[in-house]
């Protein structure tokens, strides 16, 4: 097997090319095989080295086709793997040692695409890479002394199959749901904001209890340890997967096809049935095309919580104050964190989005909405190479995924701990082949 580079994107993204010799299986020999990927790469908290290779249809990165290419007397075959470098959690200082770990999935496309050689031949590399480890152990002692980073918290991927709150879908069940730590009844303020217009399909999306999400403590800055997160500060009203014509980074709060503007609308149309004082909106726009928006809808009540003014919340109410009133997006981007958990899907796919906390806005462009009823975060995943191949992933295999996500405002001083999880959203199976998801005209 060869492999040659052909661009580099980024500092952690490249285009490959992986040769695969002719392979002899009863009766006859192989077409040579040929896998176009793009590379991408990290180093997580807990020090493991991860290695993601996705199959992509051109050197610009491009989704990959379903047809079969055969150029220059080779078949292109698809290829998904990834590779995890795990040190040790007692490494010491000079052990130079590590796990290596390696799951593929490989279609080599023709005659010969159900037999399982070519993925053993694929896996066949960690071998060969330990037989040259040891090589150079023995023969040339040439031992690396720099030993891998100490792991971190080896539970912060917990993962959760709790018991989950179903997204209400009318007035009584709005009525019936659990109140929020400060007192959110979510959507039985305004019933307009969680029906108007129709969240997608109840089956795809739960609201979260906070159940198996963990976060900084009160004595994280001593002690580094991290607690259960309990009861999101706020309440979910609402989940929206939607199809747009192109990218809406103006955001879904200022559409006034979009559920906030029509439940303003409402109220000044109704006063007796106010929509929530405060909005706060989580929006991740996905690279496209077909481009789509992933919108996460949260109720805040009691507006001590984000105001500063909190005696019973006031670590979290100071943070929040800066994050959702005032106006400094640097800040803004240092602060809000995502905690992704694949409780249910293919392990490819949970070693590529991983489970470790991450500060977006350090990684990813964001870019945010104000107003004196809401706050909207647009996280833009396409600005980001590797941020996008892990999406494309993750979305050949949503049919699949179960996700939790929580969302924190990061903790540095220790006066904004213990954190606080401010909103958590479950999705489940959706479908991206076969979208049913509404459609929204852009309206910039």
């Amino acid at each position: 097997m060869f492999l040659h580079s052909l661009a580099r994107a980024d500092e952690s993204t490249d285009i490959i090319q992986i040769f695969q010799p002719p392979l002899y299986l009863f009766p006859s020999w192989t077409t040579p095989r040929e896998f176009l990927c793009r590379r991408y790469w990290r180093v997580d908290d807990d020090g493991c080295y991860i290695i993601c290779i996705d199959s992509t249809d051109s050197e610009d990165g491009d989704a990959s086709s379903d047809e079969e290419d055969e150029t220059d007397g080779f078949i292109r075959g698809e290829l998904h793997s990834v590779f995890t470098v795990s040190p040790r959690k007692d490494s010491p200082a000079d052990v130079g040692e590590c796990l290596i770990t390696n799951i593929v999935q490989v279609d080599p496309r023709g005659w010969c695409g159900g037999r399982p050689e070519f993925g053993v031949r694929m896996l066949e590399n960690c071998l060969e890479a330990r037989e040259q480890i040891e090589t150079e152990r023995f023969v040339n002692v040439c031992v690396d002394d720099e030993a891998a980073a100490a792991t971190g918290d080896a539970n912060d991927g917990l993962r959760s199959s709790r018991v989950m709150e179903t997204a209400a879908a009318s007035d009584d069940e709005d009525d019936e749901s659990p109140s929020a730590p400060g007192g959110a009844p979510g959507a039985a303020a305004s019933p307009t904001i969680s029906t108007h217009p129709p969240p997608f399909k109840k089956e795809h999306w739960q609201v979260h209890t906070g159940e198996g999400f963990k976060v900084r403590g009160k004595g994280y800055k001593e002690d580094k340890k991290k607690v259960l997160a309990g009861t999101p500060m706020f309440k979910m009203i609402a989940s929206d997967v939607i199809e747009t014509d192109s990218p809406m980074m103006g955001g879904m709060c200022m559409n006034p096809n979009e559920r906030v503007q029509k439940a303003l609308a409402h109220e000044r149309a109704n006063p007796d049935q106010p929509a929530p004082p405060f909005v706060i909106a989580i929006n991740f726009a996905l690279p496209g095309p077909p481009y789509y928006h992933a919108v996460m809808y949260y109720a805040v009540e009691d507006m001590s919580l984000i105001d500063g003014t909190s005696t019973t919340h006031p670590e979290f109410s100071a943070l929040a104050k800066k994050m959702f009133l005032e106006e400094d997006d640097d800040f803004c981007d240092r602060c809000y964190k995502l905690i992704p958990q694949i409780v249910e899907g293919n392990f490819i796919v949970r070693r590529a989005v991983g489970a470790t906390p991450a500060i977006l806005g350090m990684k990813l462009k964001q870019s945010y909405v104000r107003n004196p009823r809401f706050f909207e975060l647009i996280c833009d995943i396409g600005s980001s190479s590797v941020a996008a191949g892990v999406v494309r992933l993750s979305i050949g295999y949503a049919r699949t995924l179960v996700v939790d996500l929580g969302h924190v405002l990061q903790g540095d001083k220790e006066e904004h701990l213990p954190e606080q999880l401010f909103g958590a959203t479950r999705f489940l199976r959706l479908d991206f082949d076969n979208p049913t998801f509404r459609f929204s005209k852009n309206y910039e």
